[in-house]
């Protein structure tokens, strides 16, 4: 059986499209964990009369003050029955087979990896089938997806009992934390199996946090740039000569750009002095460019 959890804040109008697609499972071995993040819309009580409906599987729900997405993943893990996890956003579905494929799969992984990837089917439309062929049914890690194959959207399902020992960290009164922090901490416990199965439904909004990435980042600096310098480094320690310039390039561009836009001075912060110099003015093309 499988958790199934949804960090939500004001979202009531999107969240019932997840439901029903959950209602419509084909396979019901599996427990929703709504974590509310403070919603002010009516959330709360949209969800607590669904747990008194007469479903064939269980929602849990729990409610924090207005914290964040990544504290209330850690809200949501720790409130999770079952050994395995996936995290679905409050305006995303899945379709009407997905957790039969996932309690399929967790029956077959290997010990050493620690999940299991997926494609994301954007906007209705299809996944990137192109590359995902390219993975299907091998091992790598989350910066590999996004750093060697240009994948940026993943549906990831993820050991309890692994990403328990990894807390999102509070940076002050910051209520913005990439997930790439914990997949960064990943690399060390070992690989995620990919598996060519589109099984998750992704549909951007306009006020949602993957279109609103630069204006987060802006204005929760410190967790993103301590996120960047890590990168770095690991950068340094997982790719051949090829891929890691390429990549150092674009890390510390990223490092650059948010330190040019909170007034941080990039020449402290940067982890490589040299790289910060050469791009400073790619650096402030794209302060034009995601901050115009």
């Amino acid at each position: 059986m499988i958790t199934i959890f949804t960090p939500t804040y004001n979202r009531k109008k999107y969240l019932y499209k997840l439901k029903n697609s959950l209602d419509r499972q084909t396979d019901k071995d599996f427990e929703w964990v709504v974590v509310d993040d403070g919603s002010s819309d009516g959330t709360e009580d949209e969800v607590k009369s669904w747990k008194k409906s007469n479903l064939d599987y269980e929602i849990k729900y729990v409610k924090q003050e207005n914290q964040g997405k990544h504290i209330a993943f850690n809200l949501g893990v720790r409130n999770a029955s079952y050994s395995w996890i996936i995290c679905v956003d409050s305006d995303d579905t899945l379709t009407d087979d997905a957790v039969m494929i996932i309690n399929h799969d967790i029956q077959k992984i290997s010990y050493r990896e620690v999940g299991i990837v997926y494609p994301q089917i954007m906007n209705g439309g299809k996944s990137d089938d192109k590359l995902w062929k390219k993975i299907d049914n091998t091992e790598l890690d989350i910066m590999d997806l996004h750093d060697l194959y240009h994948i940026n959207e993943s549906a990831i399902v993820m050991r309890k009992n692994i990403i328990s020992k990894y807390q999102f960290p509070k940076y002050g009164n910051e209520k913005f934390l990439p997930e790439s922090w914990l997949y960064q901490k990943l690399i060390a416990e070992g690989k995620f199996w990919a598996l060519n199965k589109p099984l998750y439904c992704s549909k951007y909004l306009k006020n949602g946090l993957t279109n609103n990435i630069w204006k987060l980042w802006k204005n929760n600096p410190n967790g993103v740039l301590n996120i960047l310098k890590e990168q770095y480094y690991l950068i340094s320690q997982k790719y051949k000569r090829k891929y890691r310039f390429i990549n150092h390039l674009k890390c510390i561009i990223n490092l650059n750009t948010l330190c040019m836009v909170t007034n941080k001075n990039f020449l402290q912060e940067t982890p490589s002095k040299f790289l910060s110099l050469i791009t400073y003015f790619p650096s402030l093309y794209f302060v034009k460019l995601r901050y115009r």
